[in-house]
């Protein structure tokens, strides 16, 4: 479903989507969009959206299963979700 959505993402633009959608869609993807710009949530979403849909079908679920690990493990937003405070 998340390429789908991603092939979506790539051809209606995602600088079309609201603040709220873009810290969805990061969510969605892994990445803690709390204290994100706007900037930073579209650098993202187009870094996940190019390798998403460049991959081919036999390769797209292992990658996919892995991706937010590779893209958001050393992310200062996901980073703040695990030091105290």
């Amino acid at each position: 479903m998340l390429s789908i959505l991603d092939a979506a993402m790539l051809s209606e633009g995602i600088y079309n989507l609201s603040v709220d959608e873009l810290k969805r869609a990061c969510y969605e993807r892994g990445l803690n969009a709390a204290n994100l710009g706007k900037d930073e949530m579209r650098e993202f979403l187009q870094t996940w959206s190019s390798v998403s849909c460049a991959v081919g079908t036999k390769e797209a679920y292992s990658l996919l299963l892995h991706l937010p690990v590779l893209l958001t493990y050393n992310s200062k937003s996901n980073w703040a979700l695990l030091s105290p405070k």
